[in-house]
């Protein structure tokens, strides 16, 4: 049964502040945990949870704020579970944190945890909403409000975020897969598995691996690719296992990795294999990408924050995380709309991985300026020719060429213009190899909707405005590497799409906080020096004046 946790709003008459000295209250006053209280805890709003409880008369439920606030300290301490328990129980800053003045009254298993992530988890996916990303806009737009944020001037990055698996050879793949496949059918078909299969159950695939020659492996590959297809024909329509998703990721595997002809099981080559294919049967959302000749397994997360000068300091206003073979440019396009709507975006600067047609059409759609530190593809360099150096008429067709040129024949449709210059003129021009017009066998210019996007862009590349804009971007790079999880060189925890991204919200939450909070105990700190300050002035102007006396005397 679902309640709301409302007792912290009634301050007991004997709590553990009442039996402390001044200093002590006074150090709790500027210690982070008031902070949280006042600005996480305070405004996470239970009743989004509800849904995830009983509506029958049952026990209460443990007050969602308190657990959720875990999750976040979790993060933002980069913690494991057990620490995270150990210092709800025995921590006072947590309990202050959380508003706790009896932690008897608030105990529960650690167990309770588990079961509060796997509950999320299930009730998002089946119910496609995000309880994270609702308490993640609720804490950004709390403090936008508060402090002013100025959030029409936007930065953006990405990063790689590894997978908690281990790389998986194919052979290894298949051989874990089915095994998962066969442990299944073993519990409600006991006796439907033979003694080899058994033994395959119980050997390590890497162990079987290394034990191995080339030769055998591949032997051995063919035949764990048609115990597959055998296994999964023989189980498709026994709800008791197709559910399961251990044959689901069978069946994945088996449409992935090979062709079945007339109940012949051939084996693709790893060239006719796609990326998006599954890396590892313990967590099949992660997907293999190589970026920058690096390879990755796992996911990538995309986020931006505000970068205005005027800002006393930046709120991260988007955390996306998908698997990592999506592009940078899809990315930015989803969260578009929402950034426009949410904080009155105007700005995006990006770098030279984002811009596309998509983004093109989205930012134009909904009147954002992308401000991209470079151009996807070629690099602009100065002095280079593009459409706007060519002369056109009232009606859009070229009158002629930078070079005076006319052209032979050009053709304007829906507002895009194709134009075709003298081939045998363009090739002894002085301006040939800095015109976008030439190319290795013809002298054509193509301008259409997305030719001016780029061209507009590349004009305004070196003019002093927009260089300052792109100078405000190297400044992500700090906020990528603060999001990367820091548990095994960038490794998340988390196994699963869903889980990954909401453990990166709960990181941008907790980084939003931590500026918060940094910036209300600098100003707090700044307001006692300056007291100080004064103190100290009148302090020392009163002996200057004690001994001039004195020296009158």
């Amino acid at each position: 049964m679902f309640r709301k946790n409302q007792k912290h709003l009634q301050q007991k008459f004997f709590n553990p502040e009442s039996n402390m000295n001044s200093t002590l209250r006074g150090f709790l006053k500027k210690h982070w945990s008031a902070y949280f209280y006042e600005n996480i805890f305070l405004n996470i709003d239970e009743e989004v949870f509800a849904p995830l409880y009983s509506n029958n008369m049952s026990r209460p439920n443990v007050p969602v704020n308190i657990l959720f606030s875990l999750e976040i300290l979790k993060e933002m301490h980069n913690l494991t579970d057990l620490q995270l328990y150990e210092n709800y129980l025995l921590n006072y800053a947590y309990q202050r944190a959380f508003g706790i003045q009896d932690i008897n009254e608030y105990t529960f298993c650690i167990r309770t945890l588990y079961n509060f992530r796997a509950t999320v988890a299930k009730y998002e996916y089946e119910n496609n909403v995000d309880f994270f990303e609702t308490v993640f806009k609720d804490h950004r737009d709390i403090i936008i409000k508060e402090m002013g944020i100025h959030t029409d001037l936007q930065r953006c990055d990405s990063t790689q975020i590894r997978a908690n698996i281990k790389r998986m050879s194919r052979f290894t793949l298949f051989h874990k897969t089915l095994s998962n496949l066969l442990i299944e059918i073993k519990k409600y078909e006991p006796n439907c598995i033979s003694k080899e299969l058994h033994s395959l159950i119980e050997t390590n695939e890497d162990g079987e691996y290394h034990r191995l020659r080339k030769h055998e492996i591949e032997e051995k590959l063919k035949y764990l690719s048609e115990q597959l297809y055998i296994h999964v024909t023989r189980w498709k329509d026994d709800k008791r296992i197709n559910a399961t998703s251990s044959y689901k990721n069978a069946k994945r595997l088996l449409a992935e990795q090979c062709i079945v002809k007339q109940e012949k099981v051939e084996i693709l080559t790893p060239n006719e294999i796609k990326s998006g294919s599954m890396q590892n049967p313990s967590d099949p959302d992660a997907t293999y990408r190589t970026k920058n000749e690096e390879k990755h397994f796992g996911y990538v997360c995309h986020s931006s924050e505000t970068c205005s000068e005027k800002n006393a300091f930046q709120v991260i206003t988007d955390v996306v995380v998908e698997k990592n073979i999506v592009d940078d440019s899809d990315l930015l396009e989803e969260s578009l709309e929402d950034l426009k709507e949410e904080t009155g975006l105007e700005t995006m600067i990006t770098d030279g991985g984002y811009p596309s047609e998509g983004v093109r059409e989205t930012a134009n759609k909904f009147d954002v300026n992308i401000v991209s530190t470079n151009v996807r593809g070629k690099s602009p360099e100065e002095g280079n020719l593009n459409s706007n150096d060519f002369e056109y008429d009232e009606s859009g067709l070229i009158e002629s060429c930078p070079m005076g040129e006319r052209p032979t024949s050009q053709k304007l449709k829906d507002g895009d213009l194709v134009a075709n210059f003298d081939f045998k003129i363009c090739a002894n021009c002085p301006l040939g190899k800095d015109c976008i017009a030439l190319s290795k066998n013809q002298s054509r210019l193509v301008v259409d909707e997305n030719r001016r996007w780029l061209d507009n862009r590349e004009d305004n590349y070196y003019t002093p405005e927009y260089q300052e804009l792109c100078n405000l971007r190297p400044a992500v790079e700090g906020l990528m590497e603060k999001l990367k999880p820091m548990w095994k060189n960038g490794r998340t925890r988390f196994r699963g799409l869903k889980k990954v991204r909401n453990r990166m919200v709960l990181r941008g939450i907790g980084l939003n906080f931590r500026r918060y909070s940094s910036w209300k105990l600098i100003q707090l700190y700044k307001n006692l020096s300056k007291s100080f300050s004064k103190f100290i002035f009148e302090i020392s102007c009163h002996f200057r004046v004690e001994n001039h006396f004195a020296f009158l005397r």
